[in-house]
Formats: structure tokens, sequence, C-alpha cells
């Protein structure tokens, strides 16, 4: 059968540093009872260079049964996974145990029903040895020290990694949190090695809010072929407005991140940055993986409802003391023990004296206090009498738990009932250990690490042992006898200073108690010596003034959690000055907001050796509430224990008042306060689910207004807004309750209609939109009219979820314009076949560079009063095997809406520097070409470097490219155009406005951007000579341009009539049929050779 021991009940251990060698001579000194060569084989296996195995235990000839059992035991305390021993069918033949110890990378939880079922094969087991009485009392003491000693030396090694780690963690943290102070004074090669080293995932956003970097770690973790995870992506591209917001320091969110069909969790801490200095830098983020802290609770449950059972199971009772507080913390096990019932409030320390024998009692106590001098562990037998006057044997094993300093903690004890009495063995009972106390105390006071001396009533020294000679720097025979100095105080403990011969000043830190030494009353003072600690107090002064003047709240505390440092800002944060919060615990601030179960879970957390992250409700003195974000660390000395706590915090509250107006903004639309596009896909995704239960249709409506664009270019913008927000009252107004209306942007809303029996509901209502939309509008005075085009689509019949549905009424809403506006149309598969053109164009376009389809054709730009050819116009073309040729006009806005616009723009940019190069070789110098820029591409991360890029590879200078940039890309405000346009400037690169005169807010653009042409829209050229207005245009913006300095272009010139009135309003440059068409490389480099 199988037996599984679960994990480890006294110590978590990482790893088992012993090599295989050492398997089986480790595991034939167990029988040979040589415990001194078992200490001797783990000291040499702390030097092996295997990093973590597996402890591969086997039984060997001669190996008895309770050895072999003894040892699953001992390695079941000591391996981090479980242990698994085949046995024979027949338990009186036990001699064949084999054990193997799994590593950690194979373990899985246990269930409680599991754990109990091993713990009763594993009782039933042992009862069989007894039976057997295979084993004696001094075998089972012997293997009792081995256990311990194997703890003492595995613990080392487990504390050294976790120091190791911990290190790491406290570099992280501090970097985590002085990297947004940093990074603007280090230079961007330092800045990148620097991010690298980061065992963090961090990620730079520039202006647009993409990420620009990723460091090591990020790729490691959450960058896949170069894209972060989509939960993230999705996470920023909704946070822009909070990115953008320069006044917020710092933006915390817990992200679940699915990766492999696994998920884990990831705390995301984003700083903003004011990029006053024209750097493409807007924020830093930071992420955590948290998964385990959000499993840990459960995790930690379970763990306390195994331990429960187990301690039921056996009958086996646990109490912990805490010597500083007197606080005593007992398992419920140890009430049923005691006769008890289980109480709200924990048993104290005299309500246990109490309940013990009276004759047993003055030996457990010089047990108790002999153990808490000497600082070893004791056990022994004793009897308690339950309330019914009941008395019942115990068997008791504790051990006292030391700090750094040697000064013990704790004391921690199980009781086990003894349920046959007539066996204990009266050599270990209560009576017995007080006549053998004395004795045993001389031999464990010679053998002590730890200085002991025993002195007389006057204060002569008894008895010196070796460790106490080190210190003093004599022999004992030189001190017995002599008056030492040793105070006889029992209550405290002191410093003495020791000068000893050699001129050595010792300081040791003492503790006296009273003792029976030969028969007479002596004072045992145990010493301690603290020279090297108190070297380390200048070190201590100085990391005291690092937290004073630190800018975040900074609080450490003992191991008990009881406060004994605070800096300045956490007495300007908390009100509370120094000397009112030392040795209080922190839970002075609280404000009963954060709940116990938090609580407990941030304890267990920090206490386990991990660090803990999270918020608290908490209150100041003056009785304020604020919230704080904390990050609370461990402290270990050299040998790995817990010392102290260290929490760095910071004041959130207005953070936190600010996530509930960003919770408001990151649903509803900041102008009409309607619901957005995230919450408005998130309602329709709930109205299909709803429909598809109760079998009902859902209709969308997408609403656009009618000829918005003139309001916003005659009224202004302001009002503009007046209507939109307007026209979503009205919307409101006519809806029902169970329907939603959100506001896509710009001047697009939706509708969203649920539980519709028929279509006809929805044709009535899309009437009424109509009706309300067409009334006049009110615009301080003025009466301004809309109309609406509506597009209907519906649930099932038109898609089955949020985006078809979506993307089909969109459809409808296009044919509804179609149709002359101020209609609404239903969905038909029909609307559909245009969009599959589309859809058949955007893929051929995919594959155009590769298959080589792609041209590019140049029209001259023509000096008008030299007649010189100075330049000219790229402009691509594109022929397809299987469509023809394909007009610019269909598939440029293909490319610009499906991003491919981005390589084919850098794809002319480098065909038309090659190509002005050629224009150079044939002497034709100072001629250059002009590239149109779309929206799209000055969205693009990189375009400044492909177009240095462009000009370097094909040896130009900058002044020989002219990059057009429509008007419309200055109207939808692409973000950071305007930081753009001035790096492109700062290159002398030559900058047009394109198209100039058929948007709006032209003038105010010509004067915030550094543009160096202006180039008039041929629907403008058109219509001269002869039409008046085309005439008082063109002289104005001729005149307008030469006044603020630019050179100015005439598109679309195809008469002469055209020509002479360009000339003789001082027009600078021409283009146009008149003089050449859209001419292929080779053509027009003839076309300059006849026209040089």
């Amino acid at each position: 059968m199988k037996i599984s021991i679960p994990q480890p009940r006294r110590y978590a251990i990482a790893s088992l540093p012993l090599g295989v060698s050492l398997v089986e001579p480790l595991h034939q000194l167990i029988v040979n009872h040589q415990e001194w060569m078992v200490m001797q084989l783990l000291q040499c296996s702390g030097q092996t260079t295997q990093p973590s195995i597996i402890t591969h235990l086997r039984s060997v000839q001669g190996l008895t049964s309770r050895i072999s059992l003894l040892l699953i035991e001992m390695t079941a305390d000591l391996t981090p996974g479980y242990l698994v021993s085949d046995m024979e069918e027949d338990l009186q033949t036990l001699g064949g145990i084999s054990a193997i110890a799994i590593s950690a990378e194979n373990q899985t939880d246990i269930s409680a029903a599991e754990m109990v079922e091993t713990l009763q094969q594993y009782r039933q087991c042992y009862l069989n040895l007894i039976k057997l009485g295979e084993f004696s009392s001094e075998q089972e003491h012997l293997f009792s020290q081995v256990v311990g000693d194997l703890f003492t030396a595995i613990e080392r090694q487990f504390f050294a990694e976790e120091k190791q780690r911990q290190y790491q963690t406290i570099i992280d943290q501090y970097l985590h949190e002085h990297i947004d102070d940093s990074i603007n004074h280090i230079k961007a090669s330092q800045m990148e090695r620097i991010l690298n080293a980061i065992n963090l995932p961090i990620f730079i956003l520039n202006q647009e809010h993409k990420i620009i970097f990723a460091n090591r770690k990020a790729h490691e973790t959450l960058v896949v072929n170069s894209q972060i995870p989509p939960e993230l992506e999705t996470w920023l591209r909704e946070r822009s407005p909070q990115i953008a917001d320069t006044n917020i320091s710092e933006i915390v969110a817990e992200i679940p991140i699915t990766k492999d069909n696994i998920t884990e969790w990831f705390c995301l801490r984003l700083y903003p940055i004011d990029s006053q200095d024209g750097s493409d830098f807007r924020a830093i983020a930071i992420c955590e993986d948290i998964t385990d802290s959000k499993l840990k609770a459960q995790r930690q449950q379970l763990q306390q409802q195994h331990l429960a059972q187990v301690q039921a199971l056996t009958k086996t009772g646990s109490w912990c003391l805490n010597m500083n507080t007197g606080e005593m913390i007992v398992s419920e096990q140890l009430y049923h023990i005691l006769g008890l019932t289980p109480q709200p409030t924990s048993i104290n320390f005299e309500q246990l004296l109490n309940q013990i024998h009276v004759e047993d009692l003055y030996g457990w106590v010089q047990n108790y206090a002999t153990s808490l001098f000497v600082k070893q562990n004791y056990s022994l037998n004793y009897r308690i009498i339950q309330p019914d006057s009941s008395v019942h044997w115990v068997s008791q094993e504790s051990t006292p738990v030391s700090d750094r300093h040697g000064q013990v903690t704790h004391i921690i004890s199980t009781i086990k009932a003894i349920e046959n009495p007539e066996i204990v063995n009266p050599s270990i009972t209560a009576e017995a250990a007080l006549r053998e106390s004395e004795a045993r105390l001389r031999t464990i006071i010679s053998t002590s690490t730890n200085g002991l001396v025993v002195v007389n009533r006057k204060g002569r020294a008894l008895f010196i042992n070796p460790a106490a000679e080190a210190l003093f720097g004599r022999p004992a025979s030189q001190l017995e006898g002599e008056l030492i100095g040793i105070p006889l105080v029992t209550k405290e403990s002191t410093e003495l200073e020791i000068l000893r011969q050699d001129g050595q000043l010792k300081i040791v830190r003492m503790r006296v108690v009273e003792i029976s030494w030969e028969q007479e009353t002596a004072y045992l003072a145990s010493l301690t010596d603290v020279t090297d600690f108190k070297k380390t107090e200048d070190q201590l002064k100085m990391f005291s003034r690092a937290c004073d003047q630190s800018p975040v709240s900074i609080v450490i505390t003992d191991s008990e959690g009881d406060i004994q440092y605070v800096n300045p800002k956490f007495e300007e944060i908390t009100g509370y000055k120094a000397g009112e919060v030392i040795g209080q615990n922190p839970r002075i601030l609280k404000s009963g907001y954060t709940t116990e179960p938090e609580y407990d879970v941030l304890w267990r957390q920090i206490t386990s050796g991990k660090q803990w992250s999270g918020e608290f409700h908490n209150k100041k003195k003056n009785g304020e509430l604020f919230w704080e974000h904390a990050s609370i660390c461990p402290m270990r000395d050299e040998e790995g224990y817990i010392t102290h706590f260290i929490a760095v915090k910071e004041d959130i509250t207005q953070q936190k008042h600010n996530e509930e107006i960003l919770a408001h903004q990151a649903n509803y639309d900041a102008l009409t306060d309607l619901p957005n596009r995230t919450l408005i896909f998130d309602r329709l995704r709930q109205a299909i689910t709803e429909a598809q239960v109760h079998h009902s249709n859902v209709a969308v409506m997408f609403i656009d207004l009618d000829h918005f664009k003139n309001i916003n270019d005659t009224l202004g913008h302001e009002l503009g807004d007046f209507l939109l927000k307007e026209a979503g009252m009205r919307l409101r107004g006519c809806i029902r309750k169970t329907d939603t209306v959100g506001r896509l942007g710009g001047d697009e809303f939706l509708l969203i209609i649920p539980k519709l029996d028929d279509l006809v509901q929805a044709e009535y209502i899309a009437n009424q939109v109509l009706d309300v939309l067409g009334e006049p509008f009110n615009l301080c005075g003025e009466e301004a009219f809309i109309s609406a085009s509506i597009g209907i689509a519906s649930y099932p019949q038109d898609g089955k979820n949020v985006s078809t549905l979506v993307r089909n009424a969109d459809t409808a809403m296009y044919a509804a314009k179609q149709e002359g506006r101020n209609v609404f149309a239903f969905f038909t598969q029909n609307m559909n076949d245009e969009a599959q053109s589309r859809i058949i164009i955007e893929n051929q376009l995919r594959h155009a560079i590769s298959r080589n389809e792609l041209s590019v054709v140049y029209q001259p730009f023509i000096h008008l009063n030299t007649s010189q050819i100075v330049g000219a116009e790229a402009l691509m073309r594109w022929y397809n095997p299987e469509l023809g040729n394909i007009r610019p006009d269909q598939f440029i806005a293909i490319a610009e809406e499906s991003r491919l616009i981005v390589d084919l723009g850098e794809w002319i940019l480098s065909q038309a520097c090659q190509e002005v190069a050629n224009w150079h070789q044939q002497g034709n110098n100072g001629l250059w070409v002009a590239v149109n820029m779309s929206p799209r591409q000055l969205r693009t991360p990189n375009l400044v470097n492909v177009i240095i890029e462009a000009i370097a590879n094909n040896g130009l200078s900058s002044d020989c490219l002219e990059l057009e940039i429509t008007e419309r890309s200055l109207v939808e405000e692409v973000p950071g155009v305007q930081s753009l346009i001035k790096q492109l400037n700062h290159l002398k690169i030559r900058l047009a406005i394109d198209d100039f005169g058929t948007g709006y807010s032209s003038l105010s653009y010509l004067k915030r951007f550094p543009f160096s042409v202006l180039k008039i829209d041929k629907s403008f050229i058109s219509d001269l000579p002869d039409d008046q207005d085309a005439i008082a245009l063109v002289k104005t913006m001729i005149t307008m341009a030469h006044g603020l300095g630019l050179v100015v272009v005439a598109e679309g010139i195809e008469t002469t009539a055209q020509l002479d009135f360009l000339c003789n309003q001082g027009c600078d440059y021409g283009q146009g049929y008149l003089f050449s068409k859209p001419l292929p490389p080779a053509q027009f480099r003839a076309y300059l050779q006849r026209n040089s």
C-alpha cells in the first residue's frame, strides 16, 4: 500500500543540500547510531555544487522496522513535497520500506480527507510496531536528536538562501520606487541597462500611449512575438485619458492575464511623465506578479484546517507563549485535553499552571525555567487535573524560540494525552525530573555555547563554563572563588563591559536566574557577547538618517509587530508623534474598514518571509480617514531569522478620491454623460446573453447626425458640443427604461433595444428619434436644424455578437445616408457587397509590396516665373493582376483604415528618395521630391527615424525632401503631431500643408506649425479665372501665405488662363496637367532632360 505523509509540520525547507553520493552512507550511519558522523556529512554536503536535489533514501540490510518508520518521519519533516512509501501488504514485515522524497516541482495539494486517511494508516502502522516490540526508548531518544540536528544544519542553508532572495527583493523595491525620479537624469543607454537589470516587467509608453520600450523581464514574462497581452493592451487603451493627465502621480490596477490557458494576476503601477522637454516619453509602467498572494489566503485556510484535523486525530494539543506580552495562543485540541470548553478568549499561562498536579508543579516549573535560561528543548510527563477533578497523564515537549540577540521571545509546546498511563516511564516524570535537574543543569552548562557563570549569594564564582572563559580571557581556575562583578538582578537583562587582560573590551548582555547548586541557593548568569552588534550602531544611525529624510512614510516593527521606528513623513501624514506610537501596534491607525481576515492574510504572508503589498483605509490622530498604499517586507538577521518588518507607505487618499471620478469617466462620455463605447458594448453583450436565454430579439441602432460638421464650421465647436449634449438628452427621452443610448464618439450614437417581440417596435422608436432630432435646436439664440441617418441591425438575424451587430448597423446607416439622409434603414445582406469588395482590395493590398505590384509616378512642380522644374510630387499607383488598375481614391482610404498605409508610406518614401538621388546624378541638383503623409503615419512612433534613414541611405540632404501633411491630419488632432512637426522642421525638412482651404481652422494651424509651403487645393483653381468667388479666395490665400513667409503652390493647373492669373497674383509654383501628367520614373527623367 502507499502512505502519503504531508508537508513538514515544523518547517518548510526550500531545498535539501545533500549530494546523491551521500545518501547511502547517511542511511548506514543512521542504522549504526553514529550521530556525530551524520553531522559531519551534513556539513560537507553544504559545499556541494548541486543546488537542489531529490533525496533518495532506501532501506539497507539490517534496518529495523522502527528505524525505517523514524526515517520516514524525519524525511517528511525535511522535504518540501510528499513522502511516498512503498510498504508490503503484511505489516509484520516492515523491514523493506523504501522512502522516496519527491521534490517541490512535483508537489501537489492534498485534501483534508486524504490527509486524515493517511494519518489513520500511519497511526495503525505505529501501533503494529509497538506490538512487535522492535524498538527501545533509547533508540527513540537517539533518533529524536538526529532529527533535531538535521533540522539545524538544513535550516541554516535555507535561511542563507532566503536572505539572498530578500536582499534582491529590497533592491528591486528600491529601484521600483525611485525609477520615476531617476529616469529624467540618465541617458537613454544607461536607462535601458538599468531597466533591463530590474527583475520586474517594465514598459515605457510614448505620447500615443504605445509601448516603445519593454525591459528584459517584460519580454521573458509578458511580451510574446513583440506583442503585449491583449488584456494589458485593452487596459492601456481604456486608461488613455488618465495616462495623459500629468496631475495623476500614479495609476494602480490589478490585471488578470491569461497565457497558455493559465491565468496569472499582475499588479500594474503606471507613473505618468510630464514631458515638457519635448521627449516622447509619456508614462512608465511596472508590473508585479501577485498570483501567489491571490492564492495564498485559500491555501492558508486549508492548511489551518489540516492542522486542526491532525491535532484532533493524534490527540495532540499545542500552546505558544509570548514572553514579552504574556499572550498565549492555544489550539482547540488543548481545550479538550484540559477538559475545557473552547472559548473565544485564549487560556492564559496562570490557568495552565493551575491545572498541573501539585506534586508535579515544581518539577514542571524547574524544567521550564531551566529551558528558558539555557535555551534548550525539554520533555516530560506529568499529570493534569481536569475541572471534573479527574487526573490524566500527558506528555509535553517544549522548545524555546530566541531572537537574533539570544533573547527567548516565545515558548512553543505540544501536549499529548497518554492513553495508557500504566506504561509511563517513571524516569521522566516530573518528580524524577526534579531529582535529576541539577545534574542535568551542570552538564548543560558545561556544553552550552553561551557563556554561563554560577555564583553564590556573595557573588563569588562557583562554576564557569568554557564559553565564559573565552569571554573573560582567563581560565576557570583563575576565576572560581573570585568576585567577578555579576549583579544579582534576576528580573531584567543587563549589559556589562568586560576588560580582558589582553586589553580587549567585550560588551555582554547578561541575564540572571536563581537556581539550586549543590543543594544551595545560587545564581546562574548567562552572558551573550554583543560587541559586534554594538559596532553596527553607526551603520544603523546612517540608515536612520536616510529614513528620516525619506519622502515616503516608513515604519519599522519588531518581529511581533510592535512599532520600533517611524520617520517624520509618518508623523506628517498621521498626525501622531513618534513617541506616541513607539511600542504600539500599527493597528493604532485602524479605522474598522480593513477587515480582520485582511490583517490575518497580511500577517501570515510577511511572517512566512514574503513581501506584502496592499492598501489600508486608516484613521489619523484627529479622526480623519485616509487611504495609504503599503509595501511590507520582512528583515532577517545573519542566520536568516525574521527580526523586524519594514513598511514603506504612501498616502493615496487623493488617488482614491479620483478613482470614483475615473470610474465614471471610464464608462461615460465626458460631454454628454451618456454611456461611452466601453459601457454600451458591455450593455449590448448583456442584452445578447439575456436574449439567448429568453429567445427574444435585440435591435441595435447606429445613429449619425447629418452634416454636423457644418455646425462646427459655421457656429464653432462650443455650440457644436452644446448641440451634441442636447441631442443626447432628446435621445434619452424617447427610449424605454430597459433601453440604452450611448455616444460612440463624434456625432455617432448607439441605441440598444432589448426584449423586442418584433421589429415594428424598433421602427416606431426610429421614427421617434428622427422626429425629436428634427426639431430645431436653440443655440444661444440661433436656431439650428439637423437630421439623422439611422442603421438598424437585429439579433439574432443580423448577427450574434457585439462586433457583428454594430458593424452591420453601421453599414445600414451608410445605406441610409445614400438614400438621402434623415431616414432609417434595416440591414440587408446586399449591403455587405460593397463591404466585401473593400475586403478583397484590402487582402490584395497586403501583398502588393511583396508582389511588386506598386509603382511611383512623378508630377513636376514648375516655377511660374522662370518655367523651370524645381521638384516633383511622388504619387502611388497599383496594378493588380486580378483586379486591374485600382484608383488611388479606392485603395488609399482602405489602406488608411487597415493600417497598411504605414508600410505603403515607408515604401514610397524609400522609392522617392532613391529617385531624387538619380535626378541629382544626372546633374539636376537642387530638385526636391514631395511625399504625402497620412494621419495614421503621423501616429507611428518611429516615423522620424524612418525618414532620417531614407534620406541617409540615399546620400541626400534633408532639404531635398518635402512632406505634405493634409489639413485633415491637423483637424483630427493626431496625438503628438505638433511635437513631430517640430522635430521634422528642426531636421530642415520642407513641410507643406496640403489641400488648404478644404477644412477648417486653417489659419490657427498656419500660426501654430512651422510650415514652409502652402498648397492651394485644385478645387479652387478649377474655377479660375471666371468665378469671382474663386478669384477672391485664391487672391486672399496667396496674400496671406506670403504675409506669413510661406511659399505658395497651386494644384491642378490645366489652362493658360489659370496660369496667367496665378502668375499675375505672384503665385510661386504650379502643378497640373498643363505642364505634365504624372510620369513613371524613366519618362520623368527624360522629361527633365528635355526641359533642362
